[in-house]
């Protein structure tokens, strides 16, 4: 993914008959040559599949009732944003590729509404976080593409934006938009474990 004079990141796929699974090799070089640092992937996905089953198995009077209790977040958006959080970064690219223009208009959105500062330490930021995720529009587009929220604050990237698919505690999985390479953060074996192109400003990342 990443080479540089010190430090180099490798991607790695595992592939079993029924699953895939990401690996990031992190690489630093000493004098006697390159050395693994640190194997990283998304933590706690573990939990996503018996989820996934037990939503899957409800009948439809109890699928009625869950959207009742969870008006903020229905039974099939939940279903597709643990199925999401879940997938191999393969498949989350391709339901980017599939679905780029809505990935777009919620670029669009959020930057026309102006709802988030040149930088991190502006003490509205919450707020105008809050008021991103609000908008009838973006929230809409968001539960569409099964993602959690948008924000500024997963990567430390203060001019990213960033789509949070969602993940557990600090170790999360989304798309993130920033079009000039130079500003993107760096990848860490306790940050932010990847950073996948999938063009034209548009990465995948994982944080751990």
């Amino acid at each position: 993914m990443q080479q540089g004079p010190t430090t180099a990141v490798v991607a790695v796929e595992l592939r079993e008959p029924v699953s895939r699974r990401d690996f990031y090799l992190h690489f630093s070089k000493e004098a006697e040559g390159w050395k693994l640092r640190a194997i990283r992937n998304l933590a706690m996905t573990h939990l996503g599949p018996p989820m996934v089953e037990i939503l899957q198995a409800m009948p439809p009077a109890e699928v009625a009732q869950y959207d009742l209790k969870h008006p903020e977040a229905s039974h099939a958006f939940t279903l597709g944003n643990l199925k999401l959080w879940t997938s191999a970064d393969a498949d989350i690219a391709t339901h980017f590729a599939r679905n780029r223009a809505d990935f777009q208009e919620i670029l669009r959105l959020v930057q026309a509404g102006g709802y988030f500062a040149p930088a991190l330490a502006d003490t509205a930021a919450p707020a105008r976080e809050q008021a991103a995720n609000a908008d009838p529009a973006v929230h809409a587009l968001l539960r569409k593409l099964f993602l959690g929220r948008v924000t500024r604050r997963e990567t430390g990237c203060e001019s990213c934006l960033e789509l949070v698919i969602g993940g557990k505690v600090t170790s999360t999985v989304g798309l993130l938009y920033q079009p000039k390479p130079a500003l993107l953060p760096a990848m860490d074996p306790n940050g932010l474990i990847v950073l996948k192109p999938l063009g034209d400003g548009w990465y995948l990342y994982k944080t751990t």
